[in-house]
């Protein structure tokens, strides 16, 4: 019989607790990949938005919380226009609505003569002439999902809209966008001369430093702005920072859940096994050995409950990637740093979990053992 026979064999012995108790740390794991799958997946669908349209830099009120909860004075898009090294400008607005359908959709409003339409595949239609005509362009995962063609009708803060363009699926925020003319969408929200964000251009966007010495000088001429890099928009909005709070948080709970029911279960089979422990120490088993073998029990769970937790992470992820009210703002990928995070999940559930148990095991001493009964 070989070493790892003994453990493998260890937890047969129990068959039902050690499924559920694979079951539990599958769940605790299936819960990180989830948590920390949509963490990452909304910023990546947020950066790759802004990337989609040949933004390279943002500018949005310093201060706020929340990017769409800020409003800047559209007038402010000449002094932008005029300074140095930017070589356009855009203003934008920007606005969450859940339809009566129940699917939650961004609503974007960018001037007619912006040259974010440029950055619009639309592969139905075409954009709409002006915003007297009411008209909208609608991405094609959320045309699909309310059966809209070209033609139909999209009712927008209880004004009917006109879909003159169905545009081709990009990210997954663009394909559930709908797009319309600046000043309609102020009409519609109330909030006339006012834009969420500008989005700028400049010279040269590959040569990091000029971009870095730009954005300086942009922040110092304009105190009320902030301005970022679009690769850092994700990572300086305090609104992702508290969802990644929240993530971590939720994740490490997952993860002490999950070491507690390794925990238990390993403490309950050394304590079965107090008389095989006693046998093993009399045949000469070194402490290490013993250690070696509780580890392994642990190993063994830990690598089950890590197959079976991906493959719960991954279909919760497609759940809510497919969701009406979740599904327009996660992208649902499991990237290599997340698998890496997800094993260093699975190693700390088996090493916190196995530490007791084994130091239990290996302080028995061998005579008292083998008079348990």
């Amino acid at each position: 019989m070989t070493f790892l026979l003994i453990p493998l064999n260890n937890l047969r012995r129990r068959p039902l607790r050690t499924w559920f108790t694979v079951t539990g740390i599958s769940a605790a794991i299936g819960l990180f990949v989830v948590v920390m799958g949509m963490s990452n997946g909304v910023e990546r669908a947020y950066v790759g938005a802004l990337e989609e349209r040949g933004t390279h830099v943002i500018a949005v009120r310093k201060g706020v919380i929340d990017i769409l909860s800020g409003s800047i004075d559209e007038k402010q898009e000449n002094a932008l226009k005029s300074f140095p090294g930017i070589v356009a400008v855009s203003p934008e607005l920007i606005d969450w609505v859940i339809l009566n359908s129940g699917h939650t959709v961004v609503v974007v409003g960018w001037p007619m003569e912006s040259f974010l339409w440029e950055s619009l595949v639309v592969q139905e239609g075409s954009s709409p002439p002006d915003s007297s005509t009411n008209g909208v362009i609608v991405g094609q995962r959320i045309a699909q999902a309310l059966g809209l063609d070209v033609g139909g009708e999209l009712t927008l803060h209880g004004d009917k809209s006109r879909v003159t363009g169905i545009s081709r699926p990009g990210g997954v925020i663009r394909s559930s966008a709908v797009v319309l003319p600046l000043d309609r969408l102020q009409r519609l929200t109330d909030r006339p001369g006012k834009v969420t964000a500008f989005n700028l251009r400049i010279a040269d966007p590959k040569n990091k430093m000029d971009v870095a010495t730009t954005i300086d000088r942009l922040n110092a001429a304009f105190p009320d702005l902030s301005f970022m890099q679009t690769g850092m928009v994700a990572k300086k909005n305090h609104m992702m920072q508290i969802l990644r709070s929240f993530s971590w948080a939720t994740s490490l709970v997952a993860v002490f859940i999950g070491a507690l029911i390794m925990l238990n279960t390993l403490l309950m089979s050394v304590s079965e096994r107090t008389r095989e422990i006693g046998i093993l120490s009399a045949l000469g088993w070194k402490p290490t050995r013993i250690l070696s073998m509780i580890f392994s029990e642990g190993l063994l769970l830990v690598l089950a409950a890590l197959v079976g937790g991906i493959l719960l992470g991954i279909l919760g992820l497609y759940f809510f990637a497919h969701s009406p009210r979740t599904g327009g703002f996660v992208e649902a990928r499991i990237t290599m740093l997340t698998l890496l995070q997800v094993v260093g999940a699975g190693l700390l559930i088996g090493g916190f979990g196995c530490f007791y148990p084994a130091w239990r095991a290996i302080q028995l001493h061998p005579g008292e053992a083998l008079r348990h009964e």
